[in-house]
């Protein structure tokens, strides 16, 4: 597993780290994936629960730091014409993917999905390269599930939602996230802004005692 930055764009980096070698690119993914929502956005309007809104959802998607779930998996999945291999410890691997086109033969994008609610980019052992990443063989097969009709893109993404109800933060987790985020600034070390300097002050404060 190739780690990504924990900033709340960790889906999207740990894609952007299988498919070009560059976390960096995690933006394109993001807005891609918004843009498709917002398409069709009646579609996937259906699988929100009661309290959630779709224009709502995209407006938040739409922000920096706003974790992503099973919906930009699908739409993603649809735009770059591949199937996404989740890995969740103790489980069999999750395939994610559009129904809305024959996807058979496509290409995997291999991601772990950690119980922290963090995403990393699965490659082969070795492959340790800023590039994209290696072809990996898999074998399982998810074709019961492929299928190009309207149908089956509806039971495709209620089967996913299903699968993937623990994967997608509610609304409001993702807000009380962004706004826990956004005032402990945290570093690249994970720590929040008023951590640092609660550390710092302890660390002041020993330093004065070794010297009386």
């Amino acid at each position: 597993m190739r780690d990504v930055e924990g900033d709340g764009n960790c889906l999207f980096r740990s894609i952007a780290d299988h498919i070009d070698g560059d976390e960096s690119m995690h933006r394109q993914y993001r807005d891609m994936a918004v843009e498709y929502i917002t398409k069709q956005k009646d579609y996937f309007a259906m699988f929100l629960s009661e309290d959630e809104n779709i224009d709502e959802y995209i407006k938040d998607m739409s922000d920096n730091g706003t974790w992503g779930g099973h919906f930009e998996l699908v739409a993603l999945s649809h735009l770059l014409n591949v199937k996404f291999c989740l890995y969740l410890k103790e489980n069999d691997p999750v395939i994610v993917k559009s129904g809305e086109k024959d996807l058979k033969g496509s290409k995997y994008v291999h991601l772990a999905y950690h119980i922290d609610e963090h995403y990393s980019s699965v490659r082969k052992l070795g492959d340790t390269d800023q590039a994209p990443a290696e072809r990996i063989s898999v074998d399982f097969d998810d074709s019961e599930s492929d299928g190009d009709s309207t149908e089956g893109s509806d039971r495709e993404m209620s089967s996913v939602t299903k699968e993937m109800n623990d994967m997608h933060l509610s609304k409001k987790e993702k807000k009380q996230y962004k706004k826990q985020t956004q005032e402990e600034e945290p570093d690249s070390k994970g720590k929040g802004k008023h951590q640092k300097n609660k550390d710092k002050k302890e660390e002041k404060s020993k330093n004065q005692k070794k010297k009386k």
